[in-house]
């Protein structure tokens, strides 16, 4: 008797992984048919991101702006505030002579003014947490030749 557990747990043993591998295979009219080889894509025009749209920059006659809408400029004249702001506060344009604005830029998210020295400037509106509301906000960006840098005390050589 003691020879038959030994044979009937082989038995046993293999019958349930012949039962699994029976379940578990799939029939072949059942297989999925094998994905057919995919075909490059053609070379064609690389999507970008949204284009920049330029366009030729023409003021408004002063009396059609609402006040709460104008941006005063460093030579006393008004445009239309950008992206939507109103009471901005005055351009920060610093010690560079002023120049004229030649276009606008239309960004994906914000619109710019484009000037003949190649600075740009534009209003957002901004959160501020601590007033608790959004502020109009004034840039300016100047456009500058790229400065070498040199270490500063404390840096470049190590020290002996």
């Amino acid at each position: 008797m003691a020879i038959h557990k030994p044979i009937a747990l082989l038995v046993v043993a293999a019958a349930a992984a012949a039962g699994a591998w029976w379940a578990l295979r799939t029939p072949p009219d059942l297989a999925p048919e094998p994905a057919p080889v995919a075909e490059p894509p053609a070379a064609g025009p690389v999507p970008s991101a949204a284009p920049l749209m330029t366009v030729d920059y023409l003021p408004e006659p002063e009396a059609k702006v609402p006040a709460e809408r104008r941006l005063k400029m460093p030579d006393g004249s008004f445009v239309p505030t950008l992206n939507g702001v109103v009471n901005p506060a005055a351009i920060p344009w610093g010690s560079a002579p002023y120049s004229p604005i030649v276009r606008k830029q239309i960004d994906p998210t914000l619109e710019w003014y484009v000037h003949a020295d190649g600075t740009y400037t534009t209003t957002i509106m901004q959160w501020r947490s601590e007033l608790g509301r959004d502020d109009a906000c004034t840039i300016c960006l100047h456009p500058i030749a790229p400065a070498a840098t040199e270490p500063g005390a404390g840096e470049g050589a190590p020290k002996k």
